[in-house]
């Protein structure tokens, strides 16, 4: 019994020790903001305001549209 507990306690220390150290910072800069992207994404979410079946083929088709580099 007393071999169990020493073995179960050099194993959970051996967890702690290994698995709580301090990891690498995060990155939390946000990220720049593309102008011409944003005001597509305005309009997205001004069609989305009133969903309906044609307005979402809409947005899909105008995000599409600005993702293939098209404009």
């Amino acid at each position: 019994m007393r071999k169990l507990f020493l073995l179960s306690f050099l194993v959970a220390s051996l967890l702690f020790f290994f698995g709580c150290k301090p990891g690498v910072a995060v990155d939390i800069t946000p990220h720049p903001v593309n102008p011409e992207a944003d005001l597509f994404y305005q309009e997205v979410l001004q069609r989305v305001s009133n969903y309906d079946v044609d307005t979402t083929w809409k947005c899909i088709r105008l995000l599409d549209h600005n993702g293939s580099g098209g404009g």
